[in-house]
């Protein structure tokens, strides 16, 4: 049983079957799940990020990002180097259908529902290109905190411009 501050969190979609071959492309925001903390003990945040995608000639495809979470006072921060402005520094390729996995430092500000001031907390990623010609990229994350009842999670899907 989920208490109204608690949420699972995940993406569906089908795997793009092709790519372009190169190329720089953006991805604008088109909807996020409301990020939650596993224990419930506040109420769920917002989700705001950016995404590019740097696909090259016979390499795996990089994937940009920047995400930031808002919840219970706190403002969480990550980014792939590069950040989405010049996703072709980034360590997130892709893999298998064309989807990818990474673990990012998170910067923290304000509030510290995670308990992240103590040890530091990170972002794991998991997500992947939809669609055709790589129409969609989505991911979920977790902020990992102090506790499995401090972690917080959430998912995003962008669109491509």
């Amino acid at each position: 049983d989920l208490s109204t501050d608690q949420g699972i969190h995940y993406l569906i979609g089908v795997p793009s079957e092709t790519v372009p071959t190169q190329g720089v492309f953006t991805y604008g925001l088109l909807g996020a799940t409301r990020p939650t903390i596993a224990d419930g003990s506040v109420a769920p945040g917002s989700f705001d990020g950016t995404a590019a995608v740097w696909f090259g000639p016979a390499e795996p495809a990089r994937i940009g990002l920047t995400g930031t979470i808002a919840i219970d006072n706190a403002t969480i921060g990550f980014a792939t180097r590069g950040g989405a402005a010049d996703p072709s520094l980034s360590e997130l390729r892709t893999g298998a259908q064309y989807g990818f996995t990474g673990t990012l430092d998170a910067t923290v500000a304000g509030g510290d529902p995670a308990g992240c001031a103590r040890t530091g907390c990170t972002v794991d990623l998991r997500g992947g290109l939809f669609g055709p010609d790589a129409a969609r990229l989505g991911y979920t994350y977790t902020v990992g905190g102090n506790s499995a009842s401090s972690t917080i999670g959430g998912a995003a899907v962008f669109g491509k411009k």
